[in-house]
C-alpha cells in the first residue's frame, strides 16, 4: 500500500496509490454486496419466507472486533450432524456463538419431519433474521436469559469468543443454565 502526500500549505492530504485505490473499492464493493444480500434476507425473514436452501454464511461478514470467526461449511456441517444424531421433536438444541453450526442445522433441518427446538445465542443483532430462534446474549452477562430457556437443551454446542478464563468461566454458567437436568448413567 502506498501513501503519499501532497503538501499544499499547512494541510497534509494523504494521496492513496491507483493500485490501494482500486484494492479499497474492491473491498467496498464486496462489502456492498454482502450488505445488500444481508437486507435481502432480513426482508424475506420479515415477510416468514423460509427459504434455508439458499441460506449460507456468506451473508454474515465476520466481525474480528467481536471476536467472529466463523468455521468452514464443511465443519459446521459435521458438528450439526453430531447434534442431529438422535434428536426427534422433543429435543432441544441451543447454539451459543456458533452461528455457522446454527446456519447447517438449519439447513439439514428444512426438510425434517421431527425438527427439535433450535435456540440462538449470539451478541450479533444481524442474526435477528432468524426470528424467535434468535436469542440476543452476551457472554459479559451469562444469565441475563430468557427464563424459558432455563434447563431446556439436550444438546449444546458453544464457542466462546475469547480464550481468557472470563470468557470461558461465564460460557460454562450460561452451558449449565441452558441444560436440562442429566444423571451419569445418562452419559454414554
Amino acid at each position: 500500500m502506498s501513501i503519499t502526500s501532497r503538501d499544499d500549505g499547512d494541510d497534509d492530504v494523504p494521496i492513496l496509490s491507483a493500485d490501494t485505490l482500486r484494492l479499497l473499492q474492491e473491498f467496498q464493493s464486496e462489502k456492498d454486496t454482502r450488505e445488500k444480500h444481508f437486507q435481502d434476507l432480513k426482508a424475506n425473514a420479515e415477510a416468514k419466507f423460509d427459504d434455508d436452501a439458499a441460506l449460507t454464511m456468506d451473508a454474515f461478514a465476520e466481525d474480528w472486533q467481536v471476536s467472529q470467526f466463523w468455521y468452514s461449511d464443511e465443519t459446521a456441517q459435521t458438528l450439526a450432524r453430531q447434534l442431529l444424531d438422535g434428536v426427534d421433536a422433543d429435543s432441544g438444541i441451543a447454539v451459543v456463538s456458533a452461528p455457522s453450526v446454527y446456519v447447517q442445522l438449519r439447513k439439514l433441518l428444512k426438510d425434517s419431519v421431527a425438527r427439535p427446538r433450535l435456540v440462538l445465542l449470539e451478541i450479533d443483532q444481524r442474526f435477528e433474521v432468524f426470528g424467535s430462534d434468535f436469542v440476543p446474549y452476551d457472554f459479559q452477562n451469562p444469565l441475563k436469559l430468557p427464563a424459558d430457556l432455563k434447563g431446556k437443551f439436550d444438546r449444546i454446542i458453544c464457542d466462546p469468543p475469547f480464550l481468557s478464563d472470563e470468557c470461558q468461566t461465564k460460557t460454562a454458567l450460561t452451558v449449565r443454565y441452558l441444560s436440562r437436568s442429566w444423571n451419569p448413567e445418562d452419559l454414554i
